[in-house]
């Protein structure tokens, strides 16, 4: 009995050191998005700063353990970024993964995080489908998606009298999405579309389609994604901004505006959900961003901050890192910080309002990041598709 005994408590001793070493481990979150590409200035070092910021924020720490940041470059390509997230879940017991730059590398991670029932947050993967047909029970959109963005620019747009548009669409998922859903909207209102050129992602000449769009006589020419900049340069080249024709951008982000410039860019409407100048706190959390990376952050870098700042305050909530148990925090409390406010929904959104901005012209801008002036507060309940048409298998139970 004795034997007994003293086994029993040596177990008991051994239980006791095991879970205390479990707790001493760090928590690692990983940070994954486009480090040294094209879009590294919307993503990479950036998206990294902001994690650590809302870590910093938590005091560095949860449940007595170290949150620690994982970082990866998925180059923009959905199987480096599926093989770098089975490898963070599988063997460096990483527990969430957030930014996911890009819709094809947010559907890679998607699947992974799903299969092994671990967190996926998407702050810089926009697609529908997303909170759609490929939902997860662990999978949150943070930041925009296409159904959102187009819903807000059409509805906004076609209301102010420009009911004629002509699409410039880059040839790959979230365009498609985007041009589809503007569409239906635009038509809905009684406008109509005239026409739409279809380009590579990579695309920077856009002269043969900016002719056809300026014989279309459309009142406003519509980029749904690419390289902004390069359009807007070669339409003034072409006489287009001169000639009466509006531009809009379903998604414009700051380091495309800074390129633009007030002077190119005057008068051209853009809509999201978060401007670092926007209120007060935006513009105080801004400055903090500011001073560590030398540059304004952008809807990403705000999101990427958001997301990781809910999943740490809902680890500490739950007492747990267990998945289900984080989920189910994450859905009860309301998200609400200096960049975002809203509701976690049961296909995965993240139920928020946007912006409809335009670009300031020289005479406006007092900065190189002062790029942007209000034209609308757009409320959730205007723009966010209902559940039954997220198409959410999740929604429908």
């Amino acid at each position: 009995m004795h034997g007994f005994l003293r086994l029993l408590v040596g177990c008991t001793a051994c239980l006791s050191f095991a879970q205390l070493a479990a707790a001493q481990e760090p928590l690692k979150i990983g940070v994954l998005g486009d480090m040294s590409g094209m879009y590294e200035a919307m993503s990479g070092k950036g998206s990294v700063v902001a994690a650590q910021m809302a870590i910093d924020d938590m005091g560095g720490s949860v449940l007595g353990r170290k949150v620690e940041v994982v970082t990866g470059d998925s180059q923009n390509k959905p199987d480096i970024a599926s093989g770098l997230a089975k490898r963070w879940f599988e063997n460096e017991n990483v527990m969430m993964i957030t930014d996911n730059w890009g819709s094809s590398v947010g559907l890679a991670v998607q699947v992974e995080a799903r299969r092994v029932n671990r967190i996926a947050l998407f702050s810089g993967a926009g697609t529908a489908d997303l909170s759609g047909k490929e939902c997860s029970p662990t999978g949150f959109v943070w930041t925009f998606d296409t159904t959102t963005l187009a819903r807000a620019i059409a509805t906004t747009l076609v209301k102010q009298g420009l009911d004629t548009w002509y699409f410039l669409t880059p040839d790959f998922v979230f365009g498609h999405q985007a041009e589809e859903t503007a569409t239906q909207i635009v038509t809905s209102l009684g406008g109509k579309v005239l026409g739409s050129s279809k380009f590579p992602l990579t695309n920077v000449d856009f002269s043969s389609f900016l002719i056809t769009a300026q014989a279309s006589k459309a009142k406003v020419i519509v980029m749904t994604g690419g390289d902004i900049a390069s359009a807007m340069k070669q339409a003034a080249e072409f006489g287009i901004l001169a000639g009466g024709q509006k531009f809009a951008t379903i998604v414009l982000y700051l380091p495309y505006a800074r390129a633009i410039g007030p002077k190119l860019g005057e008068g051209l409407y853009v809509t999201n959900s978060f401007y670092w100048d926007l209120n007060e706190q935006t513009r105080a959390w801004s400055q903090r961003y500011f001073e560590k990376v030398g540059a304004e952050p952008t809807m990403n870098h705000a999101g990427t901050y958001s997301s990781t700042l809910h999943y740490l305050q809902a680890v500490q909530k739950a007492g747990t890192v267990d998945t289900d148990a984080v989920v189910a925090a994450m859905r009860a409390a309301p998200v609400s910080d200096a960049t975002a406010h809203g509701t976690l929904r049961s296909d995965g959104r993240l139920v928020r309002d946007y912006y409809m901005w335009q670009m300031k012209g020289p005479s406006e801008s007092k900065s190189e990041w002062d790029l942007l002036k209000p034209v609308k507060h757009i409320p959730a309940e205007e723009i966010v598709p209902s559940l039954a048409e997220s198409g959410c298998p999740l929604a429908m139970k």
